[in-house]
């Protein structure tokens, strides 16, 4: 029952952020629409914010272990670009709102956390240590979020040739891709 509480103030937030922006959303539409009290709320979520986190974090979650059963880099890449892209409205609504610093931050966190697994999981970074492995991974990942920003409006972006230009540099630096 606890799961599906937070679950479902999750996706009431998710769908406000959608009509009507994340900045416009309050705690009394979501335990309204969620037909629970404020004190329910507040024992998942100490505030809007922390909702937004706790989105943002689940679904590319899903995303991070969905590509560590990956059945090799370039399959783990797609899976967590296509999520990323699936994500773009979240982070359009996320990057015009007084969120935007925290949201920057948690995306940032995230790709480097899964960039950081493809390059010491999956035999990509053979030749390079620890402290390289987390430079590339961060520079991967502010590159990323940085490219989803200036493209999360654009309507005529297309998912296969940001996958594939991205495999494309990917595989160029770490050639054992």
């Amino acid at each position: 029952m606890a799961t599906d509480v937070k679950k479902q103030i999750a996706d009431v937030f998710i769908k406000k952020s959608l009509q009507i922006g994340m900045d416009k959303v309050t705690i009394s539409m979501i335990v309204s629409e969620c037909g629970i009290s404020r004190q329910a709320f507040y024992y998942y979520f100490q505030d809007i914010l922390d909702v937004a986190r706790y989105v943002i974090r689940e679904e590319l979650k899903i995303t991070y272990e969905e590509g560590e059963n990956a059945r090799n880099p370039k399959d783990a890449m797609s899976i967590f670009v296509d999520e990323l892209v699936r994500q773009f409205p979240l982070i359009s609504i996320a990057v015009n709102s007084k969120l935007r610093g925290e949201m920057e931050i948690l995306l940032v966190n995230e790709m480097k956390s899964f960039f950081s697994f493809i390059l010491s999981h999956m035999d990509c970074g053979r030749g390079l240590k620890r402290e390289q492995i987390e430079f590339h991974s961060d520079f991967i990942a502010c590159g990323l979020v940085l490219y989803s920003i200036e493209h999360c409006n654009d309507s005529g972006f297309c998912l296969g040739n940001f996958r594939d230009q991205l495999w494309n540099l990917l595989s160029q630096v770490y050639s054992e891709l």
